[in-house]
């Protein structure tokens, strides 16, 4: 077949076939919309974990009472015992209260 022959052929079934070919290039247009979506907010996941995971978060330890599971309570001598954990720089005591009163503290190394 001549090449004309193949572009005539083409654009009968495409005109004869209108529906199908309309529905054909709908589903392409939402595949390859979908593709774009899924790539960037895949993008924009990766940006926040490189942001959340910036200098100090990897350096910064925080403690809460109710992140200790099977431990003694935290109270001043735990404070000072966390303290006193070798490269520990700096210690940060914070007292929030909001419905009941929590201390924690931030080690820095």
């Amino acid at each position: 077949m001549r090449p004309s022959e193949i572009i005539r052929l083409a654009t009968l079934y495409v005109v004869r076939r209108w529906q199908r070919t309309l529905l054909t290039v709908i589903g392409v247009v939402i595949g390859t919309a979908c593709i774009v979506l899924m790539f960037s907010i895949g993008l924009t996941n990766a940006n926040g974990i490189d942001t959340m995971m910036g200098d100090e978060s990897l350096t910064v330890i925080e403690v809460n009472p109710r992140q200790l599971v099977n431990s003694r309570e935290l109270n001043a001598s735990a404070i000072e015992a966390l303290e006193q954990i070798e490269h520990v720089q700096e210690s940060c005591r914070l007292g929030i209260s909001m419905s009941m009163p929590r201390r924690g503290v931030t080690l820095r190394n």
